[in-house]
C-alpha cells in the first residue's frame, strides 16, 4: 500500500477462556511509532484478526 502504515502482528496466543467464540492475543507494532521491542498487547476474536491481518509474513 503506497503512503499507508504497516502494522505487524504477533500471536501470543489462541485461547476459548470460557467464551464461544476462540480470541487470538497478539503485539502488535506500527512501522512510524514502535520500535523492534515496543509494541501494543491486544486481543481479538480469531475472526477479527483474520480480517485485519491478512497477509502472513514469514518470520
Amino acid at each position: 500500500m503506497t503512503g499507508g502504515v504497516v502494522e505487524t502482528a504477533e500471536v501470543l496466543s489462541i485461547f476459548h477462556a470460557g467464551i464461544p467464540v476462540p480470541h487470538v492475543r497478539f503485539l502488535v507494532r506500527n512501522e512510524v511509532t514502535d520500535s523492534a521491542l515496543t509494541g501494543s498487547l491486544r486481543t481479538l476474536s480469531v475472526e477479527s484478526f483474520q480480517r485485519l491481518f491478512d497477509q502472513r509474513v514469514a518470520g
